[in-house]
């Protein structure tokens, strides 16, 4: 799921583990020798990419419509589990990995192969540290945890056939066995002294109860029939019933059970954490969020650079609102009254893709279907999001819009740039109709997916129909909320600001209100680094394309610009960056 970030007040962080477990098979029975030609790469990296798409049933779901396609079959459909008990062992699948990455001759790999390479050791040693650190990780907060995401997927579970209807109520069964071992593991974070806040546990809690408040229309019910009809409309009267009954006992057995575990599971717990402040308080959170910003913003620069990045791009967007202040004192007083053309997702959706081709390339022949979230999800899911498609059924996709009331609706325009055209719909399936290599579709690149639907966004309001002087100022607008996000982040997590320094930074920027300070500081405090994706990925971007055009001059060119970012696709911004030069470098007279 990728989301359009809550401004002023959104796969699982497991995913990198899950994708690491089972590469052991791959280990030292083959020689250096034998690992140097180039169909031996690609079947090594098709290979850990099956290991992945086959390390549960949702995972291979939202991964493949047709896994026999590439001879995946599983012995058991369940969620799997958080299984921490060898370390070591999955330490070790790690080594043999990089080890057999390594054992490749780089300069015999065509240069394709020589990108996936790039971006796949950089990505598993980065993260390499991690399993020192296994415990530091979360797979529960209030805006982007397992328990607010996995209903969704759950409710978008297609179903192709009849299997597909058992192996979901299969799933459905195997919820609190998922949940009992997130338990485990909150357990023994918190007899490391790393549970989370008080406050934290408070927030799942609730939406743990609000999602079982009313279990004879819970979502998973009310959605279940519907999705059997539009389906699989062949199914007789009996065997839909059949389903229907199946549905209704594994909701009332285990999903609504599985809620309540980690509801006891949390209240038991609640009191054991040793540090209600941020990553900085830790023993070893100084070492943490390093590589936590690194794996959620693809950016090689360390804290301390981001800090200057950010304060610097806040400035430039204070320099920007005053010129054009100096121009129109007026300017603030009419964004109060902003009206945009279109207001209708479809039709804004639309429009946008037919503004698209002066600065961006072709987009993919897909489709996409608009749903809304469920009432019962609407407090604790973002205003937006988009769901990944399979990567062999690209065609299809889904953008989700949270109707509630919280939500301002004037601003559907640039949310829908966001998640749409020209953002995540329209670069996740632009990226995957280029036939990358299957393992770069699985690997999470946050800061260039979430970077990417930002920088976009904001070059969107330029479509938005507002006179160009407002358009201006709201992009700046977008950049200077991002980065105060960011900013208490890094202020909070790299250098271990507390509330009363978070409310003295945002009254120096003339925020006084203490109950907009202590949300923002709570949500940075459950998920370190979540705003991080949308404002480093973004600024990123920015710096590629200044790079560009000082380089280029007059011969950069926009639309070859997004071009080349949308080819070589999700990756850190350094390797993007070294293949840029090299793109620049062609362009430039005397270079062929």
């Amino acid at each position: 799921m990728m989301s359009r970030a809550k401004r002023l007040l959104f796969i699982p962080v497991f995913a990198f583990l899950l994708f690491l477990s089972g590469c052991s098979q791959l280990s030292s029975k083959e020689t250096t020798d034998e690992l140097t030609y180039s169909d031996d790469f690609d079947t090594f990296m098709l290979e850990v990419f099956k290991d992945y798409a086959a390390s549960d049933a949702l995972t291979l779901h939202y991964t493949l419509k047709n896994p026999e396609n590439y001879d995946i079959s599983l012995d058991e459909v369940n969620l799997g589990e958080i299984d921490f008990s060898d370390l070591d062992g999955m330490k070790q699948d790690h080594e043999v990995l990089v080890a057999h990455l390594k054992s490749f001759d780089y300069d015999k790999l065509s240069a394709d192969q020589q990108l996936t390479y790039d971006i796949v050791l950089s990505y598993i040693e980065n993260d390499s540290a991690l399993y020192d650190l296994f415990f530091y990780q979360e797979v529960l907060d209030p805006t982007t945890g397992i328990q607010t995401q996995l209903p969704v997927l759950l409710a978008e579970y297609t179903f192709y056939d009849t299997e597909d209807v058992e192996n979901y109520i299969l799933l459905l069964n195997s919820v609190d066995e998922y949940y009992q071992s997130i338990i485990d593991f909150q357990k023994e974070k918190s007899a490391q002294g790393l549970f989370m806040a008080d406050f934290t546990a408070d927030d799942i809690i609730l939406q743990c109860q609000s999602f079982i408040a009313d279990p004879e229309s819970n979502l998973l019910l009310e959605i279940f029939e519907e999705k059997l009809d539009s389906e699989l409309p062949s199914l007789t009267d009996e065997e839909k019933q059949g389903y229907i009954q199946q549905n209704k006992e594994a909701v009332t057995n285990s999903i609504i059970p599985a809620y309540q575990l980690l509801i006891d599971g949390l209240t038991e717990l609640k009191g054991t954490g040793t540090n209600e402040g941020g990553l900085y308080y830790f023993e070893k959170g100084s070492d943490y969020y390093p590589l936590l910003v690194r794996s959620k913003t693809g950016s090689d620069k360390t804290p301390d650079e981001l800090i200057s990045l950010v304060e610097e791009s806040m400035q430039d967007c204070i320099t920007n609102m005053s010129l054009i202040y100096m121009k129109d004192p007026d300017i603030f007083s009419k964004l109060s009254d902003i009206e945009y053309a279109y207001t209708d997702p479809s039709e804004i959706l639309k429009h946008l893709k037919s503004s698209m081709p002066e600065s961006f390339p072709e987009p993919a022949d897909v489709d996409y279907t608009i749903k809304y979230v469920h009432e019962s999800l609407q407090e604790n899911i973002s205003p937006a999001f988009y769901l990944t498609p399979q990567i062999d059924n690209i065609t299809s996709n889904v953008i989700y819009i949270n109707g509630s009331d919280k939500y301002n609706s004037d601003e559907l325009f640039p949310t829908l740039a966001h998640e749409g055209y020209p953002g995540h719909l329209y670069q996740i399936s632009y990226f995957y109709n280029t036939d990358p290599a299957e393992i770069r579709t699985i690997l999470n690149f946050s800061g260039y997916a979430e970077g990417w639907a930002t920088y976009v966004e904001g070059l969107s309001y330029q479509w938005s129909g507002l006179d160009e002087t407002i358009a201006d100022v709201m992009q700046a607008d977008l950049a200077y909320s991002l980065c105060i996000y960011a900013r208490i982040d890094l202020g909070i997590h790299h250098e271990g600001w507390l509330l009363s320094d978070v409310e003295d930074y945002l009254s120096g920027l003339g925020i006084t209100d203490t109950e907009t300070a202590n949300e923002i500081y709570k949500a940075l405090i459950s998920a370190p680094g979540n705003y991080l994706s949308y404002c480093i990925g973004s600024l990123e971007f920015e710096e590629l394309r200044t790079k560009a055009e000082d380089m280029l001059d007059d011969l950069f060119n926009e639309k070859d610009f997004h071009q080349f970012l949308l080819d070589i696709g999700p990756g850190q911004f350094d390797i993007i960056e070294k293949y840029m030069d090299q793109w620049i470098a062609k362009q430039l007279p005397g270079e062929s």
